[in-house]
């Protein structure tokens, strides 16, 4: 009996070891579920072996100049970023989360954005097309991997 209490107490701390390393992970908490980030520039790498959006937050918590990520559900893919995203929007087969490593990082606020598909904007500013410009580019670009295009000279080791 004691023995038995002994393995059970065992396996509890075992889970709770796992589940709080899971949890503490910097840039686990800020997951949004169905959110796309667009990002102003590359990233710094993809990755195509991430099975959950854990995994994704754990490879960028492990990189000291990851402070977002994007993970595309259907295509098991990870995108790392040096940057926050400067937009987001609500879109199925995403998830988006940022690194709050010092308390500081992952808390900045980015524009949410809903375009539909035959949105235009007044001409306002230059500033204003170019942001237009790359988020459409962003959206065509991941709209490629919802349909299973893949870009295999993206993936790294």
């Amino acid at each position: 009996m004691q023995s038995t209490s002994i393995l059970l107490l065992t396996f509890l701390l075992a889970i709770e070891g796992l589940f709080s390393s899971l949890v503490s992970a910097s840039c686990f908490p800020s997951a949004q579920n169905e959110t796309i980030g667009f990002f102003s520039k590359a990233p710094l790498a993809y990755g195509y072996t991430h099975l959950s959006p854990s995994e994704c937050a754990n490879e960028c918590d492990s990189m000291s100049t990851c402070q977002a990520w994007l993970f595309v559900v259907n295509a098991n893919e990870c995108q790392f970023y040096r940057s926050a995203p400067v937009a987001q929007a609500k879109s199925a087969g995403f998830i988006m989360g940022s690194c709050d490593r010092n308390g500081t990082r992952g808390t900045k606020s980015t524009s949410k954005v809903f375009l539909p598909a035959s949105s235009s904007v007044v001409p306002g500013s230059q500033t204003a097309q170019s942001s237009l410009s790359n988020i459409q580019g962003h959206a065509t670009h991941l709209s490629g991997h919802k349909r299973g295009h893949y870009h295999p000279h993206h993936q790294y080791d």
